[in-house]
């Protein structure tokens, strides 16, 4: 991927915050938040996690794991994607 295909309001090695089950069994990202407080995101399976379930990893490597995610990187703070499966097209929401 070449850095003009980077969609997302920061760089590749910036972190963000996923969990173990992403980073550790591919289970597969149903769910992103891209904060309106500091602007961080976080990219989740869509389950239920729980403080230990929760890593913290550079951008490039959640993007490189799946490059659909590109599709919502211009999804402004305070907005939440979801979808039902990989095959799925993002519904993107405001939080609240």
């Amino acid at each position: 991927m070449s850095e003009r295909d980077w969609t997302f309001d920061q760089e590749r090695n910036v972190a963000c915050f996923t969990v173990r089950q992403v980073i550790e069994n591919n289970a597969p990202i149903l769910r992103v938040s891209h904060d309106e407080d500091d602007h961080s995101w976080q990219f989740l399976t869509g389950d239920r996690i729980s403080t230990e379930d929760m890593m913290i990893v550079g951008m490039g490597e959640i993007v490189d794991r799946d490059s659909s995610l590109l599709t919502i990187g211009t999804m402004p703070p305070g907005y939440t994607a979801t979808r039902v499966s990989v095959d799925d097209d993002w519904v993107i929401q405001k939080q609240g």
